[in-house]
């Protein structure tokens, strides 16, 4: 499972893909993220203002 850190890590990420134009989903990718890191394995982020990327630990 993960740790707190990594939840504040991939949040960081999602604010410095949006401050430097890559995404206009902030808030949602939060929100997006939030749910998932406690219902399951997989770690969302956007990768761009249209799509939403997901990585999987266990993949």
């Amino acid at each position: 499972m993960f740790k707190h850190n990594d939840m504040e890590m991939l949040e960081r990420e999602v604010i410095e893909r949006d401050s430097i134009g890559l995404g206009r989903g902030l808030l949602r990718g939060r929100i997006v993220w939030r749910e998932r890191f406690w219902t399951g394995p997989k770690l969302y982020f956007f990768d761009n203002a249209h799509s939403i990327g997901a990585i999987s630990p266990h993949e």
